[in-house]
């Protein structure tokens, strides 16, 4: 293997290992930020809609409801 095809190879590697890094961020940051959202509102004893629109990247929306 040619030392060209090395460098690449190692930042596809690279570029993918960062890709999958950031994935699992994002997905546990909005994790997170979801399950403190569904905290207020039980403490507050509040009715809310969640909706998981991507659950790769967790991304959500959050409403309260009227009750």
């Amino acid at each position: 293997m040619s030392t060209t095809a090395k460098v690449v190879a190692t930042a596809c590697a690279v570029a993918v290992i960062v890709a999958c890094a950031l994935v699992v961020t994002v997905n546990r940051f909005n994790a997170a930020e979801i399950e403190s959202l569904r905290e207020g509102a039980d403490a507050r004893g509040q009715s809310y809609e969640l909706e998981i629109h991507d659950p790769v990247f967790n991304t959500y929306s959050f409403r309260v409801t009227e009750s």
